[in-house]
C-alpha cells in the first residue's frame, strides 16, 4: 500500500477545509453550552494543525452536549473523521479495566486484596503476594514495557499473553512506589478473565458497555475489518505526514488494545458517574489516590489520575498515546461533566486540549445550575460555588 505524505501547508488546508466545512454532529448546540462551545472551537482552530483526524464530545449529565469532528479519517481518500469513527485509545482503556474489575469485586466474583498468584499460579516472576488492587493502582513494582518491548501478537487471550510478557517483570517490592506498568494492566486483564471464567472481550461488553450503551468499543485487532476504525498517522523527517507503521496493539487487551469513539467513551464516563456500573462507595474509591506502603499519596487511583483545579475542586482524567492514536478523558465527578478527545496521530498535549475543554463547560455548567442532582463539591448552603480554575500543566511526559 502506497504510504501518502503531506507537507505541513497541504495538512493546514485539508484541516482548515474540514473545520470549516463539518457541522457540529447532532445538531444545534443547547443554548446553556453556546459559550463553551465557542470557546472550545476558537482553542481547537488554533492546535489541531497537528492532528490529520480528531474527534471531541462533552457529555453533561444523561445528556452528549457536544459532539464534533475535525479533519480526516483517511488523509489519502478525505474521508472525514466522524463521531462514529474508532481510534486507537491506548491506556486510556485502563479506567474502562479497572470498571470491570470494579464491577466483578462488586458482584463477589474477584477478591481486590487476594494474591493475583489464586487466580494466575503459572505466575512465577513474583516473589512476593500481589494483588488486582495493587496492578491497578500501578503499585505492584511491575516495570513498564521497554522501547523495544511488547506482547508478540497474535494471542487468543490476555491469560495467553500473560504468559508472553518480558522476564524479570517485577523490579521493585509491591507498594512500594508508583510506576505505571503496561504490562501491570495486561496481568490485570488476565486476572479477570480467570475471576470470571469470560474472556476479556466478552467481560468488557457484559460488565462496561452493557450497561453504558457503547456499541463500539473493542479489541484492536489489525485482521478484523473494521468499516468504522480510522487509518493511523505520523510524522516524519521535516514533520511529513505519512501512514503509521504496522503495530498489532491486539494482545495488550486492558493495557492498551481497545479502540473506541467518543460517543462510546462519554457514555462510559456518564454511566460510571451516574452508579450504573459500580457502587458509589466503589467508585469513590475508584476515584480516591492510592498511597504507598510508606503513607505518601501517588495522585493515581484504580484506573484514574485523580487532580484538584487550583480552587480544590477534584478531577479525574487519563491519557492514552502510542503509533497512530492520542486520546484523553477527563470527568468531574460533582458536575458529572466528561470530556473526550481522540486523535488518529501521536500529537502532543492533547491531554492538556481536553482539561480546558472541560473548564469551558464546567463554568457553563456551573452558570446554568448544572444537573438537577449536581452534588456541589464544597462550600456552606446558600454560598456559590467559586468558578472552575483550570491549571494549564502540561502531562506528565510532555
Amino acid at each position: 500500500m502506497r504510504r501518502p505524505t503531506l507537507s505541513r501547508g497541504a495538512l493546514a488546508a485539508s484541516v482548515a477545509l474540514a473545520l470549516a466545512t463539518r457541522p457540529v454532529l447532532g445538531g444545534s448546540a443547547p443554548v446553556p453550552y453556546a459559550r463553551a462551545i465557542e470557546q472550545s472551537r476558537a482553542m481547537l482552530d488554533e492546535v489541531l494543525q497537528l492532528y490529520p483526524g480528531t474527534a471531541v464530545a462533552v457529555a453533561v449529565g444523561n445528556d452528549i452536549v457536544w459532539s464534533t469532528a475535525f479533519g480526516y479519517a483517511d488523509v489519502e481518500r478525505h474521508r472525514a473523521v466522524s463521531r462514529a469513527t474508532q481510534f486507537r485509545v491506548y491506556e486510556a482503556a485502563m479506567p474502562l479495566t479497572a470498571a470491570v474489575m470494579a464491577r466483578l469485586s462488586d458482584e463477589g466474583r474477584l477478591d481486590l486484596d487476594a494474591p493475583i498468584q489464586r487466580y494466575l499460579p503459572f505466575l512465577i516472576d513474583a516473589n512476593a503476594p500481589i494483588s488486582s488492587r495493587q496492578l491497578a493502582a500501578h503499585l505492584s513494582g511491575a516495570r513498564d514495557f521497554a522501547d523495544d518491548e511488547d506482547v508478540a501478537a497474535p494471542c487468543a487471550s490476555a491469560r495467553e499473553a500473560c504468559r508472553r510478557l518480558p522476564a524479570r517483570l517485577f523490579v521493585r517490592p509491591a507498594g512500594l512506589s508508583y510506576t505505571p506498568s503496561r504490562p501491570g494492566y495486561v496481568l490485570l486483564s488476565a486476572v479477570l478473565e480467570s475471576a470470571s471464567g469470560r474472556t476479556f472481550s466478552d467481560l468488557l461488553a457484559e460488565t462496561v458497555a452493557s450497561p453504558s450503551g457503547m456499541a463500539s468499543t473493542m479489541v484492536d485487532d489489525p485482521r478484523r475489518f473494521l468499516p468504522g476504525r480510522t487509518q493511523f498517522y505520523e510524522r516524519g523527517w521535516f514533520g511529513l505526514l505519512g501512514a503509521a507503521r504496522p503495530v498489532d496493539t491486539s494482545c495488550r487487551w486492558g493495557a492498551g488494545g481497545l479502540v473506541s469513539t467518543t460517543s462510546d467513551l462519554v457514555r462510559f464516563g456518564a454511566a460510571l458517574v451516574n452508579g450504573d456500573i459500580v457502587k458509589r462507595e466503589t467508585l469513590e474509591a475508584m476515584f480516591t489516590p492510592q498511597k504507598t506502603r510508606g503513607g505518601t499519596e501517588t495522585g493515581y487511583g484504580l484506573g484514574w489520575h485523580v487532580d484538584r483545579d487550583a480552587r480544590g475542586r477534584r478531577y479525574v482524567w487519563h491519557g492514552g498515546r502510542g503509533v497512530g492514536g492520542r486520546a484523553a478523558i477527563v470527568i468531574v465527578p460533582h458536575a458529572r461533566l466528561v470530556t473526550v478527545m481522540l486523535s488518529n496521530i501521536e500529537g502532543e498535549r492533547l491531554d492538556e486540549h481536553a482539561r480546558r475543554i472541560a473548564a469551558f463547560f464546567l463554568e457553563s455548567v456551573e452558570a446554568s445550575g448544572g444537573p438537577p442532582d449536581m452534588l456541589r463539591a464544597s462550600g456552606p448552603p446558600g454560598k456559590p460555588d467559586p468558578p472552575f480554575a483550570y491549571r494549564a500543566l502540561p502531562a506528565p511526559g510532555e
